[in-house]
């Protein structure tokens, strides 16, 4: 393992020692003096340790002297080699350096003006704590930018995932209602809201839903859970949103406070 530091420390102290990469950090004069002493120590030590070590493989006889030859020998130049290459190459090549304009690297985009607003909208509801407070994001934006909103949720259910649509289950039915009951109470705010059931896996039927409506913007709710449950339970956002095109707002629901004695 020691013989891996010389190949850490020499690029380390190129790097650190170049304006063009540090810029107003690069070290000091006293630092590189100190910095290539003590990595020439490394380097002679190391050289040191397998010079010996190789010279003893070659004095041995018999198939080991002969493997210490063929083997141990060329493999030690090479290395040898490697390491003169980490040395020089730095001061042999450093003209063609050049220094990224910022640490993204791209150039600034023009701030043009204001997107128009979303056409459609839409709610991905599980029926759990969240959808209250994704209900009334989606409904407030829905409301400020006039456009309908179109409320989803999918039937997991293991009649919906083998007969789809023709699933005709309890399950199924109070799920359809439920989507109903939610469409009345906000159309009482003059939102144009639509309703759709799916059925099966969410991450597959939801984006397929969201592009048959031409929906624009999805609003989901966050799981709220932490640790292994966090694992179990929250790969349905992560993975849904890598299926998607288009803007995914994430809401969570409001911690209540605890009341004071």
């Amino acid at each position: 393992m020691s013989l891996q530091l010389s190949f850490a420390v020499i690029p380390l102290i190129h790097m650190v020692s170049d304006k063009v990469f540090m810029g107003a950090f690069v070290i000091r004069t006293w630092v590189k003096v100190l910095a290539w002493a003590a990595a020439g120590i490394i380097a002679a030590l190391n050289i040191q340790l397998v010079a010996g070590e190789v010279a003893g493989w070659l004095e041995m006889g018999g198939a080991a002297g002969f493997a210490a030859r063929i083997v141990a020998f060329p493999a030690a130049l090479a290395v040898g080699m490697l390491l003169l290459f980490v040395l020089a190459e730095p001061f042999l090549f450093r003209r063609g350096w050049k220094r990224r304009p910022d640490v993204h690297g791209g150039p600034e985009l023009d701030v043009g003006e204001p997107s128009r607003p979303y056409r459609k909208i839409a709610a991905a509801l599980d029926f759990g704590p969240a959808d209250a407070e994704v209900l009334a994001r989606a409904a407030a934006l829905a409301s400020s930018a006039r456009c309908p909103l179109l409320l989803l949720h999918c039937v997991e259910s293991a009649g919906a995932r083998a007969l789809g649509g023709e699933a005709r289950d309890i399950e199924s039915r109070e799920d359809l209602k439920r989507l109903k009951r939610y469409s009345e109470a906000l159309g009482k705010y003059d939102i144009d809201v639509e309703t759709e059931l799916g059925f099966g896996d969410p991450i597959r039927v939801i984006p397929e839903m969201i592009g048959r409506h031409g929906v624009e913007l999805l609003v989901v709710g966050a799981h709220g859970h932490k640790g292994f449950s966090d694992w179990l339970y929250g790969s349905t956002i992560d993975e849904l949103r890598h299926r998607l095109n288009i803007s995914v707002l994430v809401v969570g629901r409001e911690t209540p406070k605890s009341s004071e004695a």
